[in-house]
């Protein structure tokens, strides 16, 4: 797993980039990147994992998140529906706050910003209406798409169709302090989920005490240590219990040994059992 600066390219003619992609999720890695832009993204349809900052959660029935500037996220295709179809935007962010700082019209754009910054997701009717509006961006002329984008952002600063994805804001420049440890870190999580995970191994691994480490991941990511590795593993059980397997398997396949344990830390992060949740993905797939 990679923790990178990610440079965005503006379209030819254009102040921003858009892109629409239709792909195999196993195209997609688990790349932690950042980026000055703002970033909205839509998932088109289907559901996978998406990870904003410190939150790592499973979306189903498609996604629209605006994600803030600099703030951590990785691809929303992974662990995700075949095919994974998106459409996104990458703009800078003085585009809006110049807006928003010179005409009063749009002076409500501050506020959306700074909730960018803990990352929005935006669901119902908001959803709805921002996928269709986002689809027909390709098909405009390239002059003519910042004031569709300007239509977009309006429409989601007079939602309350929302949610904050993280309660603390990750500064950039803590994560690229921290960028080749937290590297190190993700990359054996991401290794080695499947097993028992001993702190003191993963500690060694970064030169640091159990109790520096622990002190130092909270620090550095805003959660503890094994509530992120809870987090990752239940996002991959979500995965296995959508392609069918049992409950006690994919306990297993995550790196539990209790399945009470796994049951009780599934329904802590997603509010239902793991049984409850296949049973509910089973009845939206066959609608």
């Amino acid at each position: 797993m990679k923790i990178e600066y990610e440079l965005v390219k503006p379209d030819p003619g254009s102040s921003m980039r858009l892109l629409h992609q239709k792909v195999a999720p196993s195209a997609f890695v688990w790349q932690y990147h950042f980026h000055p832009e703002l970033e909205l993204i839509c998932v088109v349809d289907g559901g996978g994992v998406r990870h904003v900052g410190h939150n790592m959660s499973r979306y189903e029935d498609g996604d629209l998140i605006l994600i803030g500037s600099n703030l951590p996220h990785s691809g929303f295709g992974l662990n995700a529906s075949d095919p994974h179809e998106e459409i996104l935007i990458q703009l800078p962010e003085q585009v809006l706050t110049t807006m928003a700082a010179n005409l009063v019209e749009f002076e409500a754009w501050n506020n959306l910003l700074e909730r960018a910054a803990y990352g929005i997701s935006f669901h119902g009717r908001t959803y709805g209406q921002v996928k269709t509006m986002m689809m027909e961006l390709p098909s405009l002329p390239v002059q003519d798409r910042l004031i569709a984008v300007f239509r977009i952002f309006q429409v989601l600063t007079l939602s309350t169709e929302y949610e904050l994805l993280n309660d603390t804001v990750i500064p950039s420049k803590k994560l690229i302090g921290a960028k080749d440890r937290l590297q190190k870190i993700f990359t054996y999580i991401e290794d080695h989920y499947t097993e028992e995970i001993q702190i003191k191994e993963v500690a060694g691994l970064v030169g640091l005490t159990i109790s520096s480490f622990s002190a130092y991941f909270k620090r550095t990511t805003s959660v503890s240590f094994s509530t992120f590795v809870n987090n990752f593993r239940i996002q991959k059980a979500c995965f296995l219990l959508v392609n069918g397997k049992n409950v006690s398997e994919t306990c297993y396949a995550c790196g539990y040994n209790s399945l009470s344990y796994f049951t009780r830390t599934f329904k802590g992060i997603h509010g239902k059992s793991p049984r409850e949740y296949q049973r509910d993905i089973t009845r939206l797939h066959s609608q």
